[in-house]
């Protein structure tokens, strides 16, 4: 062999040893931290790791291994720590859980426990779905609001798949090898989120799993058809057939037919007593900053302290874990952010605000909306035969208007799972409106001029919570929370118009006057809860027990009470358990009671809850369901004022609230494209609290309060929801036909008569479209009966209503995301696309006839019109 010869021989030997020598050390680390680990076989094997940040925050690994043994390899060298590999070769999936020696053998049952997690930032995700096959069957379980979740089945074979589901997230399918251990203990679940995620409502009848949860999705996205580009979630609760549908400027929505203080806000597990900015065209929280919103309106399960008619519970974010991210937005009212990030190794932090620019920027007509807010010329027009001169009453002036709101949350993650959470919250509204009214003063004598009068509204609310939580043992897992929330008001309306019903042997008439009103308001609440979850094979069960004190004040200066004050504070202790039985395979019952003495009244009130769900078929449900709920906090409302949320306390030798429901329910889910669910309800409700002046009468003006509190109600309906899918086109319609009745001893000879939100008929359908890559299209349709005639205090016939009311909303929405995967986000939406005139309600308003001899204000019936056309947007830059 010549030289040339020998010299290639050399180095093809050298360049094998050199390929044998690369094979054997493919992965070399030395006291690396298992994380770094974990990104490094990621990226070269292309598996995926499953794993929770806190449980591999402290551990590193020293190894050598090549692609073939490095799974077998990395699960000896943790095998002086708690952790083990659970390697699925076929899906390319690693698992990663807390070490279990627990023999097999010394039970049939499996138990599965761990979280759900956003893949990029770690954060839990709340109420996410976990669903497997059982005998062949189609089994379901949910994960609590830290996003933990913990199931024990007796399952015959040697594996088991779990597939995970959330909305705005991809679904993942694990499968898991129940052959050497029957329990797996801390798995981790990371889910991948969509490029762009709505703000999605979850319903949540109860807190269990229901297969129509997929189909439901984005039927409720606060991100959708907000006059004020921002998005609401009080309004998309709207798109729900138990939700009375309603208008642009709204006192608060309508749960069932209950008066709007039956429905709570709670976020963070604490009360937030104003559930909107700027008279309920926007949300009091910024959407950015909110990881789940659960809404309960049916039977809703005892842990739960739902008033009268419904609540929706709103948890924070709780931040990323790995990196840092933000987001910058804009719209036609308010420029806001959100920024997160970890905070050491196990911890994390979230910072979001918003603040208003609708002084600021005047786009789309926002001082008008400041002035129709405030009840100074909302657009009207004259009902009967009377002349229009409304327009020469009243001359706005200048308009102010601010909103804020601020979210702040800490978490910090042990190694064995526990976590603190600290939640703050601030929001608040200051809004003023100068106008001239045309009056005669003693000064003027009997000539007629124009007076400034002013009208100022505003309200702040703090909130703060300190949250424990820890799972005990394998099947019991613990949260305990501390904290307060304190809200203030403050209104006044130098002009607030009066109308006194005045009585007669001869005669009946109503006088209308202006005359100024204020009222201010406190509430103050203080809590302290501890809960305990329980789960075994075919049962489940909560229970808790909690202390609350509240501290309430409400003043008032109005033309019949000059000095009205009321100062209340009582002491509340509860306890609740709710169960979950599934005795056999096509029933579940689910019963819960809630107890609640009340110092104040020194009583103890109880709040049985019960509902059956049959399951003869797969794809359909039947239900039935009983409760008793009740309310200790009311909202006085002014009916169309939208003024403040003003809440008092039920005071001593008062009653509170009750509502009794019984409600039976159909679900047919024949495939994942269609969704036919009909329910139907009878509800009672007792010692309902309504403002005097919503009365026209005299009746109340000497009694202890402002307000009547012996009002019952009676309301039922039929409720229908129908969802398809076909192709790229979702369509959604909700019909419901509902009546909502009060009596009052003291009012109309204690005859029945219709609530101001009783809407007999009332039909919505929403199409969705995806029209191109990143671009979706809304369209709204809604119709519904007209409001009962306030005024109709003569009539013999006591259901006259108001014209129909009828409405096309649209939205056009899109979203892009960059490589290096920052995204855009940006929103068009038109309120009232057809411009239609509809009515909200009829009142009285002040008409100056000049053409008289001696010209005079004549008050004159007026239907006050809706919101007409409105055009917002809203853009926003993620990183």
């Amino acid at each position: 062999m010549n030289s040339v010869g020998r010299c290639f021989f050399i180095a093809v030997f050298l360049l094998m040893i050199q390929s044998e020598f690369a094979k054997a050390s493919d992965f070399s680390f030395s006291n690396t931290p298992l994380k770094k680990v974990i990104q490094t076989v990621q990226n070269e094997t292309g598996y995926f790791f499953l794993y929770r940040e806190s449980l591999i925050a402290d551990v590193t690994v020293t190894l050598e291994s090549d692609v073939e043994s490095i799974f077998e390899d990395l699960n000896s060298a943790l095998a002086r720590t708690e952790i083990s590999l659970l390697t699925d070769h076929d899906r390319k999936q690693v698992l990663i859980t807390q070490r279990d020696n627990f023999d097999r053998n010394r039970t049939l049952n499996v138990l599965i426990s761990g979280q759900v997690l956003d893949h990029n930032t770690g954060e839990r995700l709340p109420f996410a779905t976990l669903t497997w096959d059982e005998s062949g069957d189609r089994k379901g379980a949910a994960t609590n609001a830290s996003g933990r979740f913990s199931i024990t089945r007796q399952l015959a074979t040697e594996s088991v798949q779990l597939t995970f589901s959330y909305i705005g997230y991809q679904q993942k399918t694990v499968e898991l090898d129940i052959s050497a251990s029957n329990q797996i203990r801390d798995l981790s679940i990371r889910l991948e989120p969509e490029p762009v995620r709505g703000n999605e409502i979850i319903i949540s009848g109860s807190m269990s799993y229901n297969p129509s949860d997929s189909l439901t999705s984005r039927l409720m996205d606060a991100a959708r058809f907000s006059p004020m580009g921002e998005a609401n979630s009080i309004r998309a609760l709207q798109s729900h057939p138990s939700v009375s549908a309603g208008t642009a400027f709204n006192n608060g929505i309508n749960v069932r037919g209950s008066t709007p203080d039956g429905f709570m806000v709670q976020l963070d597990g604490l009360s937030i007593f104003n559930q909107s900015h700027l008279f309920g065209l926007l949300d009091s929280f910024n959407p950015d900053a909110i990881q789940n919103s659960g809404y309960y309106y049916g039977v809703a399960p005892a842990q739960m302290d739902s008033p009268t008619g419904g609540a929706l519970n709103l948890i924070t974010r709780t931040g990323s874990m790995n990196e840092f991210n933000g987001n910058v937005g804009l719209s036609n009212t308010s420029l806001n952010g959100t920024f997160e990030g970890p905070l050491g190794k196990r911890s994390s932090w979230l910072l979001s605000g918003r603040v208003s620019l609708i002084d600021q920027l005047n786009w789309f007509n926002n001082s008008k909306m400041i002035q129709w807010g405030l009840d100074i010329n909302r657009p009207r027009r004259v009902t009967g035969n009377f002349q229009d001169f409304t327009d020469l009453v009243l001359v706005p002036g200048q308009s102010d208007a601010f909103f804020a709101d601020l979210h702040t949350k800490i978490y910090v993650e042990n190694k064995d799972a526990s976590r603190w959470i600290f939640s703050g919250y601030f929001g608040g509204d200051y809004t003023n409106q100068l106008a001239d009214r045309r009056t005669r003063t003693a000064e003027s004598g009997s000539e007629f001029t124009f007076q400034p009068v002013e009208t100022t509204n505003e309200w702040g609310n703090l909130s703060f919570s300190v949250q424990f939580e820890k799972e005990l043992r394998n099947r019991y897992y613990s949260s305990t929370q501390a904290g307060f929330s304190s809200y203030r008001t403050d209104f006044e309306k130098e002009d607030f118009v009066y109308a006194r019903l005045n009585s007669t042997d001869e005669s009946e008439n109503v006088s209308v006057f202006t005359y100024p009103f204020r009222n201010r308001s406190a509430m103050n609440e203080f809590k302290f809860n501890q809960e305990l979850e329980f789960n075994t094979t075919n049962f489940s069960a909560t229970g808790g027990a909690g202390w609350k004190y509240y501290l309430s004040e409400y003043s008032e200066f109005s033309f019949d009470r000059p000095s009205y004050f009321q100062n209340v504070g009582s002491h509340m202790v509860q306890a609740y358990l709710q169960n979950k039985w599934e005795p056999l395979g096509f029933l579940e019952i689910h019963a819960g009671l809630r107890s609640t003495y009340y110092t104040l009244n020194s009583e103890f009130y109880f709040s049985p809850r019960g509902e059956v769900v049959i399951k003869p078929l797969n794809g359909l449900r039947i239900k039935g369901g009983y409760s008793i709920n009740q309310q200790f906090l009311h909202r006085i409302t002014i009916e169309n004022s939208a003024t403040s949320d003003v809440w008092i306390l039920t005071p001593e030798n008062q009653k509170p609230a009750e509502a009794e429901q019984f409600t039976i329910g159909l679900q047919i889910l024949p495939s994942n494209h269609f969704l036919l669910q009909i329910e139907a309800y009878q509800k009672e409700y007792k010692n309902l609290r309504s403002h005097e002046l919503n009365t026209q009468s005299l009746a109340n003006t000497f009694s202890g309060t402002p307000w009547f509190y012996q009002n019952s109600g009676t309301a039922s309906g039929i409720e229908i929801l129908l969802r398809n899918y076909f192709g790229r086109f979702v369509i959604s319609q909700t019909y419901t036909l509902s009546e909502m009745t009060f009596s009052n001893p003291f009012l109309l000879n204690g005859e029945e008569f219709y609530a101001d939100w009783d809407r007999r008929h009332s039909y919505n359908a929403i199409l969705e479209t995806n029209i191109g890559k990143g671009i979706d299209f809304y369209l709204s349709w809604l119709m519904m009966s007209g409001a009962p005639n306030r005024l109709n205090i003569f009539q013999t016939d006591p259901v006259e209503r108001l014209d129909a009311y009828r409405r096309l909303d649209a939205t056009l929405s899109f979203s892009h995301q960059f490589r290096n995967q920052n995204s855009l986000e940006a929103t068009f939406s038109i309120f009232n696309v057809l411009d239609q005139e509809n009515v909200w309600y009829r009142n009285y308003a002040f008409s100056f006839d000049e053409t008289r001899s001696i010209p005079r204000l004549t008050p004159v019936p007026v239907d006050v019109l809706d919101l007409g056309f409105h055009p917002s947007f809203s853009v926003k830059y993620s990183f």
